[in-house]
């Protein structure tokens, strides 16, 4: 009867132990923040893009909507850094 009883403390012991850790782990990353610089860098052959998450000098799509292309030639052009 003990045995029985030991076995199952064997099994279930690890299970929950196990669904502790992973109910752990996925809540830390889902939680994630990270802050400070965030710059990432493309690279596909000999074409290399950086993209730096800076609020000065950003693409604003508000609002945005088709027009002609003589009146999108006539707005100031986006600048990379």
């Amino acid at each position: 009867m003990k045995e029985e009883k030991n076995k199952k403390y064997k099994i279930g012991l690890p299970i929950l132990l196990g669904t502790i850790l992973l109910l752990g782990v996925s809540y830390a990353w889902f939680t994630l923040t990270l802050t400070g610089e965030k710059t990432n860098v493309l690279e596909v052959g000999s074409l290399s893009l950086t993209l730096e998450d800076t609020q000065s000098n950003q693409i604003d799509l508000l609002y945005a909507a088709p027009m002609l292309d003589q009146d999108g030639m006539n707005l100031s052009p986006y600048r990379l850094l």
